[in-house]
């Protein structure tokens, strides 16, 4: 009865600190909210607005818009002729591509082939200027393709020798073979984009966030203005006291995931396929983890700010090194393997490989344990170097 009037006082303690509740639930939700909105524009396979210039204006350009159209990779738009003005929109970021269409190549019997084009690419989209790039390549060739299959069929409308005849047949299946697009399929069980991967590692750093550097501030403030001295004087234990604060924070987490399965979920489309129960028991052992971080770190702070400071020197690299905008493998070799030991890329990647690609939670052991060596010598060192006054 006593740890429960304890709790409700620490729940009111923090909710409270209205400044730091807000931030403690906006923080996260404004990267949800950027990143849904990105991904609201974008599809799996839409690279980006294509300003279309046809200089030539003939009946191939025309067969080239449409396959360009057909293919659904860009968003066509002729609002520009002038392609000076076009790229100057492009480096405006208006549209991320001017196509330019000159002339028509001839092949040496006079007939059409390919038109001449000239793709212009903006230097800030180097992440899908490749792709672009690769696209008009390939349907080059199969324009190319396409053509010398015209050419094989008249030839085979021909009296011409038998063998030649194999030969050519032979050839235009080679050909049409050549044009077929290969077969591509999601490795995974479940159909993942990039955002509903991003929204998995945002839900771990909201809670790492304000875990650690909002107990850690609690601590150095309490203990700044000599509350933690004064309960030492008190009959409550200091360590019902302790557990209750630790509980209060808990349910802030869970409020915390709610908010955040609330918008990314129900308003921006994020994707949760399996183990529900596995997100919540991974947020409460990575709440906890990250309480004794913050617990440790406050051990080591004389005031609030110091408290704040040394929380975000931790905080913000164990974001970007924990694999929240990105997964850890693209690192090199020796560097993944140091990484994927820190505190917060084993929840991340446990979370995903369960709650997204629906892998069984057997398989997540080997992380759970990283979590719990971490969280027994944290708090450790936390219990062993915390003091609840400066003297």
């Amino acid at each position: 009865m006593k740890l429960i009037k304890i709790f409700i006082a620490s729940v009111k303690m923090v909710y409270r600190d209205k400044i730091a509740l807000f931030w403690a639930m906006a923080f996260p939700l404004m990267f949800v909210a950027l990143f849904g909105l990105f991904s609201m524009g974008m599809t799996a396979n839409n690279l980006g607005k294509l300003a279309y210039i046809d200089a030539a204006a003939d009946e191939l350009s025309a067969q080239l818009k449409q396959a360009v159209s057909d293919a659904g990779v860009f968003t066509i738009t002729e609002n520009y002729t002038d392609p000076d003005e076009a790229k100057k929109a492009m480096r405006n970021n208006r549209i991320s591509f001017v196509l330019v269409v000159e002339k028509s190549q001839t092949s040496e019997g006079g007939k059409t082939v390919f038109p001449t084009i000239t793709l212009y690419t903006d230097v800030k989209n180097q992440n899908i200027n490749a792709a672009a790039v690769s696209f008009f390549d390939g349907l080059k060739r199969q324009f190319y393709a396409a053509a010398m299959i015209a050419q094989i069929d008249y030839v085979l409308g021909l009296d011409i020798d038998p063998q030649a005849r194999r030969f050519y047949s032979d050839f235009r299946k080679t050909l049409q073979n050549a044009m077929q697009p290969i077969s591509h399929q999601e490795g995974g069980k479940n159909p993942v984009t990039y955002f509903d991967m991003v929204f998995v590692g945002l839900i771990c750093m909201g809670i790492m966030n304000y875990a650690v550097t909002g107990f850690a501030i609690h601590l150095a403030a309490m203990r700044e203005q000599k509350i933690l001295k004064r309960l030492l004087t008190t009959p409550l234990p200091i360590r019902r006291f302790m557990l209750g604060e630790i509980l209060a924070y808990i349910v802030l987490a869970f409020a915390q995931l709610g908010v955040m399965l609330t918008v990314g979920v129900g308003m921006f489309g994020a994707r949760i396929y399996a183990g529900w129960w596995f997100l919540f028991l991974l947020v409460f052992l990575g709440a906890l983890l990250f309480l004794s971080l913050g617990f440790l770190l406050a051990a080591f702070a004389r005031t609030a700010n110091a408290a704040s400071g040394m929380a975000n020197g931790i905080a913000i690299p164990l974001m970007f090194l924990g694999g929240v905008f990105f997964p850890l493998e693209v690192l090199p070799g020796p560097f993944y393997q140091v990484v994927r030991f820190l505190p917060l890329a084993p929840m991340i990647q446990a979370m995903r490989s369960v709650c997204l690609e629906g892998d069984p939670v057997s398989a997540q052991l080997p992380r759970l344990l990283i979590m719990l060596v971490w969280l027994v010598v944290v708090a450790a060192l936390g219990l062993a170097f915390f003091r609840f006054s400066e003297e």
